[in-house]
């Protein structure tokens, strides 16, 4: 026992060393750790110096995928910081299935309380006040209507006060008391929304709904 708890502590502060890994992260290989150790000592009888060494690896293989991750991000936002430059910002206003029903589904998870409708953080960008959402709601340019577990509803609108809010929401098959998530963007300008809210895919569907 006390050859597990030595090389979980070594192991231990090594990782707080290591900038680049996040709390949560670090949590989560402790955990891993903690395994490694009980099958490397107690199933393949390791002696303390090479349960280390096998730590160590572990921790190099680990620093290695975070940093890897890291750089995946950072090549995906230059691709969508290149997107954004040839997007079309102007306003557009969709023509068919234009149906506020559709999104009386998500909506009524906020109505009862479930979700928080404080906007996300738009760089650069001031937090706008999006009053009683989706009461407030007094026209909407463009909806796409979603599905459990495979399509998000979104939405492109102006409020009562005369800001403009785009608004994701997505959830499995169990609905959003369950498993789901939901985004809301809110500015005075509608492209700054186009420009700096939607994702690629976002604008894609915005683009080909409003071009009918």
């Amino acid at each position: 026992m006390n050859t597990d708890l030595t090389a979980v502590d070594y192991a231990r502060e090594f990782i707080y060393t290591a900038d680049d890994l996040e709390k949560q992260t670090k949590a989560q290989i402790m955990q891993h750790f903690k395994r490694i150790c009980y099958e490397r000592v107690y199933l393949n009888r390791l002696k303390k110096d090479e349960l280390i060494q096998e730590l160590l690896k572990e921790i190099k293989y680990m620093i290695y995928n975070e940093n890897r991750a890291i750089k995946m991000r950072e090549e995906k936002e230059a691709v969508e910081s290149v997107h954004r430059i040839t997007r079309v910002v102007e306003l557009r206003q969709q023509t068919v299935d234009l149906d506020p029903e559709v999104m009386e589904y998500p909506y009524s998870y906020i109505r009862n309380g479930d979700y928080d409708v404080t906007p996300d953080d738009i760089p650069g960008e001031p937090q706008e006040d999006v009053g009683d959402f989706p009461n407030n709601i007094e026209y909407y340019y463009w909806i796409h209507g979603g599905a459990n577990d495979e399509e998000p509803w979104k939405t492109l609108c102006r409020l009562t006060n005369g800001v403009y809010v785009f608004y994701k929401g997505e959830c499995d098959y169990t609905g959003f008391d369950c498993q789901g998530s939901m985004e809301l963007y809110a500015s005075k300008t509608p492209a700054t929304l186009i420009n700096m809210a939607m994702t690629i895919r976002d604008y894609e569907d915005y683009f080909r709904d409003t071009s009918a």
